[in-house]
């Protein structure tokens, strides 16, 4: 009796080993607190950190899982919405896909990534949206919580805002059981972590001026007529897979006093990895204007618009052109001459297609990063007048003026006073000059 009844026992483990179904291979949840035990309606709390407050998170069923406790087996099938995205793709592997299939890929792999980016194009592509599973808002420590979720298999949408400007990944997350000592219990919550990426963008002058000190800082300034080297500086959002809005672009607004020197296929655009030299086109591999980029002059607008399929594998792009500070430009005023240059990227990737039409930076759905730069040009006045009576002003003096104290080579430019005694040479660059009276007014 006693070694039938342990035989028993021992095939009465071995049948209920059988009849449980294993936990999905891959985890992207972390759980956390005291497990217990699991019921057909357990429910779960799941926080994602993402890092930006005020972002908003759409969590979309795709697999069902069903507890039955009598039976102590835990199986998975797909969601009506998944099973849509199955009846619609042209991928035949999605289409003979099973749950248990879904379940056994790995999360790290380009396929599964591009399942997750295909379905949820899928979804943003309904007219209605479908409605979330679960939506969460991201508080001020960046996190966001989904409240009671039922068990299964998530996909997460995130749709940053134009003040954050966060490009967020699609992730997936679970809530489900697992096998513990002959039963499935499973954790009152669990973490996940979306990965984000925020580009960052400025714009440098890189030759043709003078740095001034001014008010503890530098300015820039250059006389008119000066040819001046702008490079743009933006680094690259990381999309996800099967992603359809990747609008990314530099526009660049020029003040009057510029004059763009540089053609559209003559702006020189090069991509860098993660690690490499900006500072030297040496380290970069030049892009190809018209199949890289393309570049759309507008008055004094300029815009350079990115195929992100293209430069995807860059961290970081660089565009270099040349304007020249023209007859328009502001003289020795506070306003100067600005240039000012925005990177407007989409943070809604999965919102419509990719834009052509530049979005503003307050377009809700795009973010933006980038700054101005000013350039200050000044005037030279001479006021000419009797040695012994300043108030006997002298007409018809004509002055040289020179960049160097022996007054030799060409002059800059030579200026005649007038009837007051006047004359002025506008748009220089801040510096020391020499004048050297090269006629005298009549009578001296």
């Amino acid at each position: 009796m006693k070694g039938k009844a342990r035989y028993l026992l021992v095939s009465i483990i071995a049948i209920l080993a059988m009849l449980m179904v294993a936990s999905p291979a891959f985890a992207t949840s972390t759980a956390s607190g005291t497990y217990a035990a699991a019921t057909s309606t357990s429910t779960a709390n799941v926080t994602v950190a993402t890092g930006n407050n005020g972002d908003t998170l759409s969590a979309y069923k795709v697999v069902n899982a069903a507890l039955d406790t009598s039976a102590n087996t835990l199986t998975y099938t797909f969601t009506d919405s998944f099973k849509a995205f199955q009846e619609q793709s042209s991928n035949s592997t999605y289409k003979s896909m099973t749950a248990d299939d879904y379940c056994a890929m790995s999360t790290d792999s380009t396929d599964f990534k591009s399942l997750l980016g295909a379905y949820s194009a899928y979804l943003m592509a309904q007219s209605p949206i479908p409605n979330a599973d679960y939506t969460s808002t991201t508080v001020t420590d960046g996190s966001a919580t989904f409240t009671g979720m039922a068990m299964g298999q998530y996909v997460i949408i995130g749709t940053g805002n134009t003040t954050g400007a966060i490009v967020y990944q699609t992730v997936t997350a679970e809530v489900v059981p697992v096998a513990q000592g002959g039963t499935y219990v499973i954790s009152p919550t669990y973490s996940v972590v979306m990965k984000t990426t925020t580009p960052t963008g400025e714009k440098t002058l890189d030759k043709g001026y003078t740095e001034d000190s001014y008010n503890n800082g530098t300015i820039d300034t250059a006389s008119i007529g000066d040819t001046l080297t702008y490079t743009l500086h933006g680094t690259v959002p990381t999309y996800s897979e099967n992603a359809t809005n990747t609008t990314y672009y530099m526009g660049d607004v020029l003040s009057n006093g510029l004059t763009l020197k540089s053609t559209a296929s003559e702006i020189a655009v090069y991509g860098y990895v993660e690690g490499a030299d900006t500072s030297s086109t040496a380290n970069g591999t030049k892009l190809t204007y018209g199949t890289d980029y393309t570049v759309t002059i507008s008055g004094q607008k300029l815009y350079i618009d990115y195929k992100y399929a293209n430069i995807k594998q860059y961290k970081t792009l660089t565009a270099t052109y040349d304007v020249v500070l023209n007859d328009n430009a502001k003289i020795g005023t506070a306003e100067g001459n600005p240039n000012t240059y925005t990177l407007v990227w989409s943070n809604n990737p999965f919102n419509g297609g990719t834009s052509i039409d530049h979005p503003t930076k307050e377009t809700h759905g795009y973010g933006n990063t980038g700054n101005e730069k000013i350039v200050y040009t000044y005037s030279l006045y001479i006021n000419k007048y009797e040695e012994k009576n300043e108030t006997d002003k002298l007409a018809g003096a004509v002055f040289a003026i020179y960049d160097n104290e022996a007054c030799t080579g060409t002059p800059i430019s030579t200026v005649t006073t007038d009837s007051n005694g006047y004359a002025a040479y506008t748009g220089l660059e801040k510096g020391t000059y020499y004048l050297k009276e090269v006629t005298a007014p009549t009578g001296y």
